[in-house]
């Protein structure tokens, strides 16, 4: 005992005197600096912060760090190229159906809305990586044993219910109301209260059909990064109502920039209650898939453009890929729409028994000229005849990463796995199962990622 007692002593006082040496040989500022923006990740940032008040003064003080660090593993992943071990930790969000329904009444999405939040605990999968960001920022992820992953919005339990409309990297559109809209960050747990959205001039109408999302860019007034750059970010929301019998759409916009909505109204000729309820933002443009229960084209709109601004240039139609086809192959449940590194990406998956195979394509879209470009394009064998696959979600920061769930047809079990474009169905690696959600193959998930620096809301400017 008094053996091993001396060699901890002896432990500690070597590593006194390590860290003692450290300190004195980093005690210029500037050599301090290059070595914290060259940390892994916000994570050990932090930890750096804690050990005393010159690294914490350093590592808070200014946005010049922040800009930094984000450009140097920048950099960094560029010269490595493409590699998943350098892709950004994620988080999965299952959240309802993905489908649209447009019968869809009150009650039903009181229903979902309750139902989600209380399964919350089943819903949410964080892996290692985002399991030791989340302990650093805030304690960790809600357990198993209670609490909803976005507990920090305050709500009051059981008469709100927290409904996500969309995602974009690691920020997230909450609706409470159809009034009342919060963009949060749940790893941060910084979030952001809009005003008031205007409604459609009929809002209660009992038809009123209602679609949002919203979509985030570099603030170049305050970086001048010529990619996109979450140190410095703007955002709009974008809510689009109408009625089920009219093709004119009333647009309510909110911009970060201004702090308030601007209104408008334009003739489109999609019914609105076709389109899907799950955007997806990409180069300051959101995107809706619509069809009734199928893909049959997507809708474009560009929050950014005039009110004055022609119905085309607002708000447009982009045709599906020539091979996506038509059908049964083009059923929601069968396609995904996601981006994938600022490319809008459209996947597709399904089973075809003339090949006795899957097939699994995935196009991206040319934004000037609003053609596909096909990147993928698999015939994938089945070990188990009783196993069907379909497609979930695409990781925005790794390309070659997607998300699948796996039915059997002797259970009503639903398998999340995650599959590695290229290799086998049987190399998917299982996440977590949802007991008894065979009967519901087509779900909606968020996949949030964690950059290297957790994005931080901007602040509203004050109403004029």
């Amino acid at each position: 005992m008094k053996k091993r007692m001396k060699r901890c002593k002896a432990g500690e006082a070597w590593s006194k005197t390590i860290a003692s040496k450290f300190m004195e040989i980093v005690a210029d500022d500037g050599l301090l600096f290059e070595i914290l923006i060259r940390l892994p990740d916000s994570r050990s940032i932090i930890q750096c912060a804690t050990v005393c008040k010159r690294w914490y003064s350093l590592v808070s003080r200014s946005e010049y760090f922040i800009r930094s660090f984000n450009h140097h593993h920048r950099r960094k992943r560029l010269l490595i190229g493409p590699n998943s071990r350098y892709s950004f930790p994620f988080t999965l969000l299952t959240r309802g159906a993905y489908r649209t329904e447009s019968g869809l009444t009150r009650a039903n999405l009181n229903f979902l809305r309750r139902e989600t939040y209380n399964c919350s605990s089943i819903n949410d999968f964080f892996p290692e990586k985002s399991k030791l960001l989340h302990q650093a920022h805030n304690g960790g992820p809600p357990s198993s044993s209670g609490g909803g992953y976005l507990d920090f919005l305050g709500w009051p339990p059981g008469q709100y219910f927290p409904l996500i409309r969309s995602s974009f990297d690691d920020l997230l559109l909450v609706e409470k109301t159809r009034k009342d809209f919060y963009v949060c960050n749940p790893l941060t747990r910084q979030w952001d209260k809009l005003p008031e959205a205007p409604t459609y001039p009929e809002a209660e109408a009992i038809d009123i059909v209602y679609r949002s999302g919203f979509v985030c860019e570099t603030d170049s007034n305050r970086c001048n990064e010529s990619y996109y750059c979450n140190c410095s970010i703007k955002y709009s929301v974008v809510v689009l109502g109408t009625d089920h019998c009219e093709s004119v759409y009333h647009a309510a916009v909110f911009s970060s920039e201004t702090g308030q909505w601007t209104e408008s109204t334009f003739q489109f000729p999609v019914r609105l209650n076709v389109v899907h309820w799950t955007p997806v933002g990409c180069n300051g443009i959101v995107y809706w898939p619509y069809g009734s229960n199928s893909f049959r084209g997507i809708v474009a709109f560009d929050p950014s453009s005039s009110t004055t601004d022609d119905s085309e240039r607002r708000c447009r139609m982009i045709n599906l890929p020539r091979e996506f086809g038509r059908g049964w192959r083009a059923m929601s449940h069968r396609a995904r729409l996601g981006a994938v590194r600022g490319r809008l990406r459209l996947l597709q998956l399904f089973w075809h028994a003339r090949v006795n195979s899957f097939v699994l394509r995935a196009w991206d879209l040319d934004p000037t000229t609003s053609s596909w470009l096909l990147v993928h394009d698999l015939r994938l064998r089945r070990s188990k005849p009783n196993e069907f696959w379909l497609p979930l979600a695409l990781h925005p920061d790794d390309e070659g990463l997607i998300f699948i769930t796996r039915t059997k047809s002797d259970d009503q079990d639903l398998d999340v796995c995650q599959y590695r474009i290229g290799q086998d169905l049987d190399t998917c690696e299982l996440l977590y199962q949802l007991p008894h959600f065979g009967c519901l193959p087509s779900l909606c998930v968020f996949t949030l990622v964690h950059p290297w620096w957790p994005t931080a809301i901007p602040p509203q400017l004050p109403p004029i």
